[in-house]
């Protein structure tokens, strides 16, 4: 059986790099497949980013993809502030016409943010505080756009109860690329905040901590 583009890019990393150990895929996102691995004896990630995204963002953008990924993640995991909600960016291969570009991170600990909002039947208030935290540091630092839906973050339980971790960060801030003319008006006139998007995120956390607490009243309500 033929293999994938995917497998054959993580065999060759596999090959290229002694130090990384790739395990099984652990997800597909919009645009990278996330592998498990270990690296330098540090359990990582590694996102070996779609051919499709990798040349939109090369010809649109003029970035490569992985390259922007590590800098933000670098950028946000060196604010002395923003280090305890994130993971540790490691390494970053930027590809060439036989290997696609990749990216090594440290693994997020805890879970996904929905399934402990399951479990729970609420949203912890000290992780939606915890949100609003990271937002107003990250938009001080000049860091927008975070892609922080309630369905791209974990959470971990610490000494101060259950906080996010964000992992994700290859989406193209919209005020340097506007979608429409209409936005980019609304970011020249200021009309607009960078971050707005990730606040909208952070409140849609508390809105589907609501909606399940909604329905765990109406389940025990019928039983």
């Amino acid at each position: 059986m033929e293999c994938s583009l995917e497998d054959r890019g993580v065999r060759a990393y596999a090959n290229l790099l002694p130090e990384i150990e790739v395990g099984e895929l652990l997800g597909e996102g919009k645009r990278s497949h996330v592998y498990q691995a270990q690296f330098e004896g540090q359990d990582a990630v590694l996102k070996l980013y779609k051919k499709k995204y990798a040349d939109k963002y090369r010809e649109r953008y003029g970035v490569c993809i992985a390259e922007f990924e590590f800098k933000r993640n670098q950028s946000f995991y060196e604010h002395p502030h923003l280090r305890r909600y994130t993971v540790k960016p490691l390494a970053v291969f930027p590809g060439d016409g036989t290997n696609q570009s990749a990216f090594i991170q440290g693994l997020a600990p805890g879970r996904p943010m929905l399934e402990v909002m399951a479990e729970l039947g609420f949203l912890p208030e000290e992780t939606f505080q915890a949100g609003l935290d990271l937002v107003a540091h990250a938009r001080r630092a000049g860091i927008h756009d975070l892609d922080i839906n309630d369905g791209n973050v974990n959470v971990h339980k610490t000494d101060e109860g259950w906080l996010p971790v964000i992992y994700d960060f290859n989406i193209m801030p919209q005020y340097l690329f506007p979608t429409n003319p209409f936005i980019a008006l609304g970011f020249k006139l200021k009309l607009k905040d960078r971050s707005y998007r990730d606040l909208r995120s952070v409140r849609g956390w508390r809105m589907r901590g609501l909606e399940i607490e909604k329905e765990n009243k109406q389940r025990s309500i019928r039983s």
